[in-house]
């Protein structure tokens, strides 16, 4: 089993960043402070174009062979990740964040997985970003590659199956999302009234226990009910 021996770690200006390399050969990738550069510079603008929901930006840094893949007919399967990326709160990105870099091993593919994606450009190492500003933190996980000297995020590209189970399951997303605004909009008083109290004090997880105990629903609705009643309020 592989060991886990740390590198260096970093202080710059708003972000810790410690660097862990797990695996691999870290030593003849990360020998230069030219590459050891590279890898503060990544995650410093990756994590600035999240907070600003800049998908422009955050494509930019998707490898260009994983882009190439995920155009034309497949590009919905791209501009779904870029909406996910761009939907968190931006003040999650405020704060002081510490970034963890381990090599990845390259698993033999299952056919079952084969038949739903494979990837144009291999990762070579995961990235792992800990977000301290929220409580508890968010802890973001890609993989990324070095390539010519830069380092990017890589995707797998969606096979035909691939695409249309993703298709599949965006459609039942937004089913389900048409189903909870539904649910939001039928809230009646008083019970509107003391979940938004609930909410404006901070007690999310009570207001979920409320929505339950009046209705009756499973914690997925109450949770997904709950956490749209606080999107509308703000």
């Amino acid at each position: 089993m592989a060991t886990l021996s740390p590198w260096r770690a970093f202080t710059i200006p708003t972000v810790c960043i410690a660097l862990l390399f797990l695996g691999g050969a870290p030593d003849r990738l990360f020998s230069q402070d030219a590459m050891r550069g590279s890898v503060e510079s990544f995650a410093r603008e990756y994590v600035a174009a999240l907070g600003k929901k800049d998908t422009a930006a955050i494509r930019a840094r998707i490898h260009p062979l994983a882009r190439a893949c995920m155009s034309g007919d497949a590009h919905d399967y791209l501009d779904a990740f870029l909406a996910r990326e761009a939907s968190r709160d931006s003040g999650a990105y405020d704060g002081p964040f510490t970034i963890t870099v381990t090599a990845v091993e390259q698993p033999a593919a299952t056919p079952a997985l084969s038949a739903l994606v494979h990837y144009a450009v291999r990762p070579t190492h995961q990235l792992r970003i800990d977000l301290q500003r929220l409580t508890p933190s968010l802890t973001i996980l890609r993989e990324i590659v070095l390539s010519d000297g830069r380092w990017f995020l890589v995707l797998p590209c969606p096979t035909a199956d691939g695409l249309q189970r993703f298709r599949e399951a965006e459609q039942a997303r937004r089913d389900r999302a048409i189903a909870v605004d539904r649910l939001v909009a039928e809230l009646k008083e008083p019970l509107r009234s003391r979940l938004l109290a609930l909410l404006r004090d901070g007690k999310r997880f009570d207001a979920i226990k409320e929505y339950r105990a009046a209705t009756g629903t499973n914690l997925t609705t109450a949770d997904a009910v709950i956490t749209r009643l606080g999107q509308r309020r703000e």
